[in-house]
Parts: C-alpha cells; sequence; structure tokens
C-alpha cells in the first residue's frame, strides 16, 4: 500500500523525450518524516532524458511524502522508461 501510494506520486513525470529503449534507474529515498531524495544509479544515456527526469525529481523534494510506517527510511529502486 505505502510502495503504491509513492508509485503514484512518480508516475506522473511524463517523459519529454518519445523513444524506445530509454530507461534510468534511480534510487528513491524517503527519510522518516516523508522527505524526498534520490540518486541515479543509472542514466539513460540520453541527456534530454536524464535532465528532465532530474528536474521532475528536483520538484518532488518539495513534496512531503507519505511517511513510511515503521518511521524508517525507506529505499527504493525505480525505472524510468520511454516508449516511442
Amino acid at each position: 500500500e505505502y510502495f503504491s501510494k509513492v508509485s503514484s506520486l512518480l508516475d506522473v513525470w511524463v517523459p519529454l523525450i518519445r523513444e524506445n529503449g530509454l530507461q534510468a534507474t534511480v534510487l528513491v529515498i524517503i527519510n522518516p518524516n516523508g522527505r524526498f531524495d534520490y540518486r541515479f544509479k543509472k542514466y539513460s544515456g540520453n541527456s534530454d532524458f536524464d535532465i528532465s527526469l532530474k528536474a521532475f525529481l528536483e520538484e518532488q523534494k518539495s513534496i512531503i511524502y507519505p511517511k513510511p510506517k515503521n518511521r524508517k527510511k525507506v529505499q527504493i529502486d525505480v525505472d524510468f522508461k520511454s516508449k516511442g
């Protein structure tokens, strides 16, 4: 349930680049107070795609995410993809 809430917040991102096979992997970190942070684990290789994704992720830092139930930091690997 918690992960589906987080997923629905991240699913609003729409890549500006429509190209098959583009994928970036991001480690999403949510601290016990619901603060969002992230770290790229793998870039897509397309700078426009990556810049667009980074801008979206930076915006997420200003949003308070649902607080983890066990009051511990949550880390999730998320794949962001583009389809042509």
